[in-house]
């Protein structure tokens, strides 16, 4: 199995001296603002500027917005904006990053940085958002760190596609969705129509666990999304059809530039059975559906499905799409992250992509219902919209990060990682470690032990380490692989002339453990 047991060792010892949020205070040296002393009317209500001439106020400088600009600028950074104000040209932040400080005072138009106030956020009194029903959920993939921090989603535009979402937009825990038009679209390609909100509640339920929002009730792992609701299952029949309905639904999501996309749907069994699915036809790209997710991974979308529900039945693996190479694949375990014996398992006599890719919690999973009511339900459907939610909020946190950036960061951070298997791929994420993966900036250094030249390649790759190289494997960005070798040497050379220009990654194994290497072929 792959080991990634040095590279989790690494983010394990730096979560160690990172359970502090630190709040800064943050002043401007001025506004250079784009509105005008003369046209109040543009940032002031007629009331407010009416009583300030009863009371002989001037308007100055003062009442000017904040330059967002200035904004925009210290949010490259790993922060979140905690308040604003106006009067005092300033905002106050939070991060982990306690040597923000240097980073921030280096732009030419922050007056001054001031350290107001630190929180210990491995403490769970002081997570920000009282999640009800679903807060041991959310915890167990620490989403509620990110949610501290201010990462919700924000700005990320997540596809459901699924059988129906009856009574959602009549359901109080979805009311902010329409208050705050995070309803982005909707659209039953099986009707061909706008979607009635009537059909069936599946979709409801998967997306209570992103979306649902009353405090103290029941918060979803991505409340601050955009939302797409998208219907390709027709819930009275099951044909083939309906996987081409799927792959209508995904390419409608690359048109639309959509990043994120939970598909909790699975196929291998049809009504009539000359059309059924078999096992060796999972390779990962030969089935259509399959083929329109790897295309939609390498256009840069970030794709989570569920695994399936029939590891307790005879058919055992995953089915499509979550066989398809590029997907994340999510199963299931229950809380105590011991593995759901009906979760699917993968299939490796056929893919060698394992799956699943990761897993969360989906026997006894709370979630809400079409009436309005939370219950308790089973099935990797629930436990992938969780870390759906989860890519959706570290979105937010790195809004530059690829895909298989972001994937391969939540397998590292998984508590499975040091022994990835077909029952639970590399296990339940850890939001905080992944984060800190990104923060640590993994993928921008070269690790101290191995040595690649030259990166980029045209086609030779010399390989060193201090330490015999036990085991050498390439993967394209879709995780899928593409070499493998037990070299036992030092000092290795690999001939990539085969291989289409495009970024790899190269993991080496030796007796400490196991080291990954992005590299580039031109």
């Amino acid at each position: 199995m792959t080991n990634w047991l040095c590279i989790l060792l690494t983010i394990i010892s730096y979560c160690g001296f990172s359970q502090t949020e630190y709040h800064y205070l943050v002043k401007f040296k001025n506004k250079s603002s784009s509105y005008s002393l003369s046209a109040p009317e543009e940032y002031l209500s007629e009331k407010s500027i009416n009583r300030r001439a009863d009371y002989q106020v001037e308007i100055d400088s003062s009442d000017l917005p904040i330059n967002t600009n200035y904004i925009d600028s210290l949010q490259q950074h790993a922060l979140a904006i905690q308040a604003k104000s106006k009067w005092h040209n300033c905002i106050v932040i939070s991060t982990i990053d306690e040597a923000i400080s240097d980073s921030l005072t280096a732009y030419s138009f922050v007056e001054s940085v001031e350290l107001i106030g630190e929180v210990a956020l491995n403490k769970k009194n002081n997570d920000k958002l009282d999640y009800g029903f679903n807060e041991t959920q959310i915890e167990r993939a620490n989403i509620n760190f990110g949610h501290n921090l201010g990462y919700i989603g924000n700005g990320v535009e997540i596809a459901v596609i699924d059988a129906g979402f009856s009574g959602l937009s009549t359901n109080s825990f979805f009311d902010s969705l329409f208050i705050k038009n995070q309803i982005q679209s909707t659209y039953n390609f099986v009707t061909n129509q706008p979607i009635n909100y009537s059909a069936h509640q599946h979709g409801t339920n998967v997306t209570s666990v992103l979306a649902a929002n009353i405090s103290g009730n029941y918060i979803g792992a991505a409340p601050g999304s955009q939302y797409h609701l998208l219907v390709s299952e027709d819930a009275d029949k099951e044909n083939k059809i309906e996987e081409f309905h799927l792959i209508e639904a995904i390419e409608y999501c690359d048109s639309a530039g959509i990043e994120l996309i939970n598909i909790s749907l699975g196929y291998s069994d049809f009504d009539d059975d000359r059309f059924s699915h078999n096992k060796q036809e999972l390779t990962g790209d030969s089935i259509l559906l399959a083929k329109a997710c790897n295309i939609a991974w390498r256009n840069g979308a970030f794709i989570v499905t569920s695994a399936g529900n029939s590891g307790s039945n005879s058919w055992g693996v995953v089915t499509v799409p979550a066989n398809a190479d590029s997907v994340f694949t999510v199963g299931a375990v229950n809380i105590n992250k011991e593995y759901a014996n009906f979760s699917s398992r993968g299939n490796p006599s056929v893919n060698s992509t394992l799956k699943p890719n990761v897993v969360g919690v989906g026997k006894h999973v709370y979630l809400v219902k079409e009436d309005g009511t939370v219950g308790i339900s089973n099935g990797t459907s629930f436990s992938a919209p969780q870390i759906t939610g989860l890519v959706s909020c570290l979105m937010e946190a790195f809004p530059g990060k690829k895909n298989w950036e972001l994937k391969a960061a939540i397998e590292y951070s998984s508590h499975n990682s040091a022994t990835p298997d077909s029952l639970i791929g590399h296990g339940i994420p850890n939001f905080e470690n992944a984060y800190l993966y990104f923060k640590n900036d993994k993928f921008s250094k070269d690790t101290t032990e191995v040595t690649v030249y030259p990166n980029p390649t045209s086609g030779d790759l010399t390989i060193t380490n201090h330490l015999p190289i036990k085991e050498i494997v390439l993967f394209d960005t879709r995780g899928k692989q593409i070499m493998r070798s037990f070299p036992g040497f030092e000092i290795v050379k690999l001939n990539l002339t085969h291989l289409s220009s495009g970024i790899y990654l190269l993991q080496t194994n030796d007796e400490k453990g196991a080291e990954i290497i992005k590299i580039e072929v031109l």
